[in-house]
């Protein structure tokens, strides 16, 4: 019997009060359980909060598992176990200072199918270099045909040609996008024609993970662009396993063939798994969604998210809300109300998703830099879609946003009307950001965000 949600989120409350707490104030099961590995440059997290760190070949040459139990992560395991409050995890302690009512990202991912019934194995193995992941995420390639204005040129190949060709973007303070700091730090891609020994410890190891893993999800780069991701569907086919969850993250914008062939596969995945799963991204609508993931054709993506759901079980959304999200993501909430309408069958079920993140980095587009009175603005519009899409007991069917996504979106209030480090120094890092991204792009910022013009003028 599935729980209803304030049954659920008394089960988050009860897992940070009664589990975490008793471990220890900073103790998060994630830290052991999941796994972000990119092997085009053997870098790794645990989760996507952290910053990624290095993983030495040595390491993974005597043992492949290394991949996921590097020391770094060992170290930052005892931390927690002591109590200590590990710096790269500062994203969960600033939605915790927010104040008791919130719940940070450690509550809800230790408290996943995938973490929580693994408890007593991390107690006991405690540092373990062979502790087996629960949720694996791997990236195998840079490639992809986007340029987010929030990514990175290690994370996009079409963003590091066009820092190639036009330099590092030189802002105060620094070269931002730096390709020789990122080659210094060790986060230059290896090339998907040369020999990777990351990709080459993850395909022995992964057998032996595929067998027990609660959840594989594979991305980028784009993965549809990658030969690994369709290597991995026909593994998948081939070995049938109903115990693990098959996921994707796409930017749903490829070339046609590609979503065919994804459409073609995904009936197949779904009956050789638990499940298979398509995560997307979003978090703005129309020319300005375009403009900050550029490459993105909006009116195909939305046709793509519905052709997509025809086939698929859930389409989940992930945002990364910034400054230039503020004007439309009010209008991106409604755009998933209206797709659970359309394909949510019945009450209680729910085959569209989506997790609000804020940005952290770069801090330039922090969507804290809004003016006070945009701020306002902005706190009333999400309260207004609180009020109007939560749970109503004279009418069950208007649960269009669940308990989890509402105390994420108050927290995201509360995290927008906190103050930003630097906030003026910032905000010309934004002002000369855009206008170098409009000269190597030919966008136009003042035309497509003209409600920030008239209250950021710094532009």
């Amino acid at each position: 019997m599935s729980l209803t949600n304030e049954e659920q989120f008394a089960r988050f409350r009860m897992v940070r009060d009664d589990v975490l707490q008793k471990v220890s104030p900073s103790f998060c099961i994630a830290k052991w359980t999941q796994s972000t590995i990119y092997l085009f440059n053997g870098q790794t997290h645990s989760c996507h909060h952290p910053g990624t760190h290095h993983i030495p070949v040595e390491s993974i040459k005597r043992n492949p598992s290394a991949l996921h139990n590097t020391e770094h992560k060992q170290q930052r395991r005892l931390e927690m176990l002591e109590g200590s409050f590990p710096t790269e995890c500062d994203y969960c302690w600033r939605i915790e200072k927010l104040g008791n009512e919130h719940l940070s990202d450690r509550v809800y991912k230790s408290a996943s199918s995938w973490s929580l019934p693994r408890l007593p194995e991390v107690l006991q193995q405690r540092q373990a270099p062979d502790f087996r992941p629960s949720y694996v995420e791997i990236a195998f390639e840079s490639t992809c045909n986007f340029k987010c204005a929030y990514c990175q040129p290690h994370i996009s190949s079409r963003l590091w040609e066009e820092i190639e060709q036009h330099g590092p973007y030189l802002l105060q303070g620094d070269d931002y996008h730096s390709l020789e700091y990122l080659e210094k730090t060790g986060k230059k891609p290896i090339k998907h024609d040369e020999y990777n020994p990351y990709t080459e410890a993850f395909w022995e190891i992964w057998p032996s993970w595929y067998e027990q893993l609660h959840t594989f999800r594979i991305t980028g780069g784009e993965p549809l662009l990658s030969k690994h991701t369709w290597r991995i569907f026909d593994y998948v086919l081939a070995h049938p396993n109903p115990s693990i969850n098959i996921a994707l993250n796409t930017n749903l914008s490829v070339p046609d063939k590609l979503i065919d062939k994804l459409v073609e596969y995904a009936p197949k995945l779904k009956a050789s798994t638990k499940t298979f799963q398509v995560f997307t991204s979003l978090e703005s609508v129309g020319q300005q969604a375009e403009y900050v993931r550029f490459g993105m054709d909006y009116p195909v993506f939305l046709a793509n998210c519905h052709k997509l759901l025809g086939v698929i079980d859930r389409l989940d959304f992930m945002t990364t809300v910034n400054i230039l999200s503020a004007s439309t993501f009010p209008a991106f909430l409604d755009l998933i109300t209206k797709l659970r309408l359309q394909y949510n069958p019945a009450p209680g079920t729910n085959r569209v998703g989506v997790m609000v993140n804020y940005m952290r980095f770069p801090e330039f587009l922090d969507i804290r830099l809004l003016p006070e009175y945009v701020k306002g603005r902005f706190a009333h519009s999400i309260q207004e879609r609180i009020t109007k899409y939560s749970f109503n007991d004279k009418q069950p069917t208007t649960e269009i946003l669940y308990l989890e996504e509402v105390d994420q979106l108050r927290r995201l209030l509360d995290y927008v009307q906190s103050t930003p480090d630097r906030a003026e120094f910032q905000i010309k890092r934004l002002g000369e950001y855009v206008r170098e991204l409009d000269r190597r792009r030919n966008t136009n910022f003042v035309q497509t965000f003209p409600e920030l013009i008239g209250h950021l003028s710094y532009v």
